[in-house]
């Protein structure tokens, strides 16, 4: 009880007093970088990517503002109404103290880059429509289809655009480490489904390999694992 007092009066001290920032004054940068976050209390793994002000929890669609400041040469890190101490272990692992929480330690690890973004735009083909014609797959009993096959996905910076038939598309954001790729994507065969994140488990010049995040309408979720894609040239 009297740790929770103590915790509590920290966090009113933090939140009343005058706060500078520091991203220029400490020795480590969280904008444009991609971490995992655990706790010692479970096994459950975030994904969070941080802008200059913003942060996306990948996966889970959610984007939140940050701030990194210091009071009394104290960093601390705070976002989703959390507060937390901040400290460096290494160039690439910190350690989060969250405010009022005694006993959790989140350990913060950078997730470098495993290849440049520019690898991930152009136009893919899923594997399984490469060798097959288009009355494999029958549209259904639509007018004016226009049939443009194999179906595809062209992907560029700032949108992903699947041709299926008919066309639609959603703006994309992906991550700083090239990772992961979130976007709110209607299939064109079906409104029922919305590609909603891309995970990548391997890319070539010529070869994409990501598991799915789809939503129904339901709003319950598949997961598609494995999904192969080659490289229109």
């Amino acid at each position: 009880m009297q740790n929770s007092k103590i915790y509590i009066i920290l966090l009113i001290i933090f939140i009343s007093c005058k706060k500078t920032d520091i991203r220029n004054n400490l020795d480590f940068e969280i904008a444009g970088n991609t971490y995992s976050f655990q706790s010692n209390l479970n096994d459950e793994i975030d994904i969070i990517d941080f802008q200059d002000s913003t942060l996306n929890i990948l996966g889970k669609s959610q984007i939140n503002s940050w701030k990194l400041s210091y009071y009394e040469n104290i960093p601390f890190l705070t976002f989703e109404r959390a507060v937390s101490g901040i400290k460096k272990v290494n160039d690439s692992v910190y350690n989060l103290h969250p405010v009022g929480y005694p006993n959790d330690t989140i350990k913060m690890t950078l997730l470098k880059p495993k290849w440049k973004k520019e690898m991930i735009y152009g136009t893919w083909i899923e594997e399984r429509f490469l060798g097959t014609d288009s009355s494999d797959f029958p549209p259904p009993p639509i007018l004016d289809v226009k049939t443009n096959w194999p179906p595809s996905y062209l992907i560029s910076k700032e949108k992903i655009v699947h041709d299926f038939y008919t066309k639609t598309e959603s703006k994309i954001r992906i991550s700083n480490n090239g990772e992961f790729i979130s976007m709110n994507l209607i299939e064109p065969m079906s409104t029922e489904y919305k590609e909603k994140s891309w995970r990548i488990t391997y890319l070539s010049d010529s070869l994409l390999i990501v598991n799915r995040k789809i939503q129904t309408n339901s709003n319950s979720y598949l997961m598609n694992e494995d999904a192969k894609f080659i490289k229109k040239r």
